[in-house]
């Protein structure tokens, strides 16, 4: 659907075994151009998928990290925690259970994430934020808790 609408897209394998088949849907759709192999450097991940206007994955933590680049993402579930990951950012309406799979629910979302990147990456920043601060506080409630046990 992206291709047929003119769209550009590059495919991301963040693990080796998934190379065969993500060649193989990438050509079957006509996609093939660009697969990108990136195994262990998320810097270079990250810069990657950063100036992308939306990302779609089943890989959690391709999601975690495009989601922390505050790339708008679409977060295919195929267990529970990669709805409690997006939920715990706010981004539950983003996340289609595998077994429910629609191509056109995904791309109506990708669709209104593209239209409204910069108000959805401003959204993604302050929930992002909202979780990171929580952690920061509980790790340094910890800290003082450890030091005053001795």
């Amino acid at each position: 659907m992206a291709r047929q609408a003119g769209r550009n897209v590059k495919w991301f394998v963040v693990w080796h075994k998934d190379l065969e088949v993500t060649r193989d849907i990438a050509e079957h759709s006509g996609t093939a151009g660009e697969i990108n192999k990136i195994y262990a450097n998320h810097e270079t991940f990250l810069e990657q998928v950063r100036p992308l206007a939306v990302f779609v994955s089943l890989k959690l933590h391709a999601v975690a990290l495009a989601t922390c680049a505050f790339v708008p993402s679409v977060m295919l579930e195929y267990r529970p925690k990669c709805r409690y990951y997006m939920r715990s950012i706010g981004q539950d309406e983003a996340t289609i259970r595998t077994d429910k799979f629609r191509a056109e629910d995904v791309w109506e979302i990708v669709k209104t994430f593209e239209t409204r990147r910069p108000d959805f990456s401003r959204r993604l920043y302050a929930d992002i934020k909202l979780v990171r601060d929580r952690q920061r506080e509980m790790a340094e409630m910890l800290m003082r808790t450890m030091e005053e046990a001795g």
